[in-house]
């Protein structure tokens, strides 16, 4: 059985449901593949509570960097100060 890789590389860390629900959204209607970390998985990890981390596939990082700058000029509604962007010489597993 062919199992497809599933978006391993973290693209950004939001505090909030809204804020990753948005994000994940504007990155589906651009057709790149996204993942939301469950805020449990995120909160055991980095002991924080409300954090999200969302995924893309290394083939789509740098374009989904891109939209979200452009979506950090066009939108007010996200809490940009409370998103950490993954760096783009993340190694991933």
């Amino acid at each position: 059985m062919n199992t497809p890789h599933l978006p391993a590389h973290v693209i950004a860390r939001v505090t909030s449901e809204a804020e990753a629900v948005a994000i994940c959204a504007a990155l589906a209607g651009e057709g790149i593949e996204v993942v939301k970390s469950s805020g449990a998985a995120a909160d055991f990890r980095v002991g924080i509570a409300g954090n999200y981390e969302l995924l893309v596939h290394d083939a789509d990082a740098d374009r989904a960097r891109a939209l979200i700058e452009r979506l950090r000029q066009e939108s007010k509604q996200i809490e940009w100060s409370q998103v950490e962007c993954g760096d783009q010489e993340q190694e991933t597993n």
